[in-house]
């Protein structure tokens, strides 16, 4: 069975298509946004790169939130924290390269 819901807003067009039981995929001009899954009576909804964009008590909550998904990943503290050392450290090499040729040339 193939369940074809096709809407337009002002930014894209999203086609949802039941190729399985169980299984909705939608798709923007051609282009496959993601999916939507039921397991054991949640739908799991993941973008086009296999990234969870969460689960949900309906079907139509999860086509919503995967057709609003960023696919951002959030960035957790560690990853944070890691930048800005890395930022820090960056910055600390680029003053001493700077005070080492400005010492040079006294």
């Amino acid at each position: 069975m193939t369940l074809e819901l096709t809407y337009a807003d002002d930014l894209a067009t999203t086609t949802w298509k039941s190729p399985a039981s169980g299984l909705w995929v939608a798709s923007d001009s051609g282009t496959y946004l993601g999916m939507v899954e039921r397991i054991e009576g949640r739908y799991i909804a993941s973008d086009s790169t296999g990234r969870d964009a969460g689960t949900y008590a309906e079907l139509g909550e999860a086509q919503i939130a995967l057709e609003g998904f960023t696919g951002v990943p959030a960035t957790s503290t560690r990853d944070v924290l890691m930048m800005k050392a890395i930022v820090a450290m960056t910055g600390v090499t680029a003053l001493a390269l700077a005070a080492s040729v400005i010492l040079r040339w006294q």
